[in-house]
């Protein structure tokens, strides 16, 4: 008796399935549901870029740079991404002394633009971290390094 129970309750388990209608797929738009509100990722308040800006003053009101400072600047970011290239993988003080003296400059000349400030620190953790740094880590470091010079330079272009 046991051996037809089991037969009759595998067949019914193997059947059921057959019986119950699988539901149709749901397709997106074909809801019959209204519109009820905005996705949630397009009603959250988000803070404005403004909000992020160092000086909120706008560009017209801003020091301008003086007539010999964009040359110069130009040729101190050219100086920079020159010993920024020329980085090897065991860097020397010396190396690390002539981007920090560079950093410096070009940090005072940009002071007047406090939002890039933090590309000019980042510039300066970056150098520091040289004295540590050997080997493979080093070709990171320079490429960062080359990265934030390249956004100042872009920030600059933006600004005028």
């Amino acid at each position: 008796m046991s051996r037809g129970a089991l037969g009759l309750a595998l067949l019914l388990g193997a059947c059921a399935h057959h019986s119950v209608a699988p539901e149709p797929p749901v397709v997106v738009g074909s809801s019959h549901q209204p519109y009820r509100g905005r996705p949630g990722y397009l009603s959250a308040e988000r803070s404005s870029y403004r909000d992020f800006v160092a000086d909120r003053r706008p560009i017209a009101e801003r020091p301008p740079l003086e007539s010999a400072q964009p040359d110069r600047l130009r040729a101190l970011m050219a100086t920079l991404d020159g010993k920024v290239a020329g980085l090897g993988e065991q860097p020397t003080d010396a190396d690390r002394k002539a981007l920090s003296v560079t950093i410096e400059e070009i940090g005072g000349l940009l002071a007047a633009y406090p939002d890039q400030a933090a590309e000019v620190d980042e510039l300066r953790e970056l150098t520091d971290k040289l004295g540590a740094t050997r080997g493979p880590a080093v070709i990171q470091l320079r490429a960062r390094m080359g990265d934030l010079i390249d956004l100042i330079r872009l920030q600059l272009l933006a600004g005028r």
